[in-house]
């Protein structure tokens, strides 16, 4: 695994992984692969203190939010299936708070196509996300 930082947060991703940065939305992908996980993130004048009002502002209120465990910061999973375009997709969100900070990070692809061990490894660089002061 490789560490890819950022000025507020990092994470680790497969060595043959590539990332693009794209006016601070990174996209990282395998380029075998069948998906894309993109990360937003910013940056608030005050602490965020609604994450879970902003997973379900940025996914209009699709799927159930879960809280996941972590010691550093507050974050949240939800997914769902949009049959809005020609192939029914898998669409897997995650907020991540974080005093001042918030990371909105999102795996889309055709969900015929999504491979237990591809949202494995996605599930890992999720995990390994650290946020900076």
């Amino acid at each position: 695994m490789k560490r890819i930082n950022k000025e507020t947060y990092s994470f680790s991703i497969p060595e043959h992984w590539e990332t693009h940065d794209d006016k601070g939305v990174m996209s990282i992908y395998d380029p075998d692969g069948h998906g894309a996980l993109t990360i937003s993130s910013y940056l608030s004048e005050t602490e965020v203190r609604d994450c879970v009002g902003v997973l379900e502002k940025f996914t209009l209120g699709k799927g159930d939010v879960r809280s996941k465990k972590n010691a550093d910061f507050d974050l949240f999973e939800t997914h769902y299936e949009d049959a809005s375009g020609e192939s029914l997709r898998s669409v897997y969100v995650w907020a991540i708070c974080r005093r001042k900070q918030l990371l909105l990070m999102s795996y889309n692809c055709i969900k015929k196509e999504l491979t237990d061990e591809e949202f494995s490894i996605v599930s890992e660089i999720v995990s390994s996300v650290i946020m900076h002061d």
